[in-house]
């Protein structure tokens, strides 16, 4: 009796161990890897690494890469390519299941030097808002800053902390997202570098980045633009030569100074503050630019534009500012014209 017990339970718990074992085969559960075909790329927005998704060693084509970070980021397919150095983790989600993490080192490419014939001008792009409590501080700081090294830079205000913000612009959520920028104020230079939130060390985090754009990436591109008012738009042509051709992008934007609306300031509302270095509209297709091709060396590439005047501007404020970038996505220069005036290349004293 005790011997067909003994049988029966052995019998009952096989039956019960194998309707535990689920989606489980061969006593194996199912599971889900992510593999990236190098771990090192060059941040120069070319280089790119491939990513490789599978379920118990079969391929899945439509599972989720996500970038870890704050907040993630999903990719938008199984390419990864930056023009930021930094190290880089992901993770593949697929039907509930995450991989294990991997991680990426993008590094910073070589940047050909080249002789320096067209007048280095850096831009600092501020990412502000009216109700930012603390961006009117940054924004003097960074004021100081500037009339120290005249003549140097181009201020940017991209607006975008709040919704009701008038001044917001959809790119300042572009560069704060890639960035990895979590809070407001904050600054970016030459589409290099994040100095770090301007409220915490304007003068340092920015003087540092400005020296590094003038002393370590030389211009080897020179900008000029021709622009005119009438019937109610602005139309204008911006022209581009590099000594030492290669390929670049040109960025184009709509500023105004002089804008009068209230802002948020310690605690209270200044009502007439006055906000100047405005983008009012990207005119480029993307932050990135439109591609001017590959440039000959000393022949220029023109570029035209035509822009309607918004009812919100005032047309005498108005301004343009246009930016080289080089193949790596960089800023390499820039220029500065009227709305109604004209700007020629700008050499070095040496080269004039």
């Amino acid at each position: 009796m005790k011997k067909i017990f003994y049988i029966l339970a052995c019998t009952l718990f096989a039956g019960f161990a194998a309707g535990c074992s689920g989606s489980e085969e061969n006593g194996t559960a199912s599971k889900l890897t992510l593999d990236v075909d190098k771990t090192s790329i060059t941040a120069d927005g070319a280089d790119k690494c491939v990513f490789t998704v599978k379920m118990d060693g079969e391929a899945v084509e439509d599972a989720a890469i996500w970038q870890i970070g704050t907040p993630d980021l999903k990719l938008g397919g199984y390419e990864f390519t930056t023009t930021t150095a930094g190290s880089y983790t992901f993770e593949a989600r697929y039907n509930g299941e995450t991989s294990e993490r991997v991680t990426v080192n993008a590094t910073e490419p070589e940047v050909p030097a080249g002789p320096e014939k067209y007048y280095r001008k850096v831009v600092v792009m501020k990412l502000t808002g009216v109700k930012c409590q603390q961006c009117p501080k940054a924004d003097q700081s960074l004021l100081t800053l500037v009339s120290r090294i005249p003549d140097r830079v181009v201020l940017m205000s991209f607006h975008g902390y709040s919704a009701d913000d008038p001044m917001n612009v959809d790119v300042t959520q572009t560069l704060y997202s890639r960035f990895g920028i979590t809070g407001y104020p904050g600054a970016i230079v030459d589409l290099r570098t994040r100095p770090g939130h301007t409220g915490e060390a304007p003068y340092t985090f920015c003087k540092e980045a400005i020296e590094v754009s003038c002393n370590e990436y030389p211009a080897t591109c020179g900008l000029r633009v021709d622009s005119k008012i009438e019937n109610g738009k602005i139309d204008f042509t911006v022209g581009v030569t590099s000594n030492t051709g290669g390929n670049y992008r040109l960025g184009v934007f709509v500023m105004e100074d002089g804008i009068i609306y209230p802002q948020d300031m310690d605690g209270m509302t200044n009502e007439n503050y006055r906000h100047d270095h405005t983008v009012r509209r990207m005119v480029s297709k993307t932050l990135d630019g439109d591609s001017l091709g590959k440039l000959e060396a000393d022949k220029e590439v023109t570029r035209t534009f035509s822009v309607e005047l918004d009812k919100d501007w005032n047309a005498d404020n108005l301004y343009i500012v246009a930016f080289a970038q080089d193949p790596y996505g960089y800023i390499n220069n820039v220029v500065e014209c009227e709305a109604n005036g004209s700007t020629d290349y700008r050499l070095n004293e040496t080269n004039e």
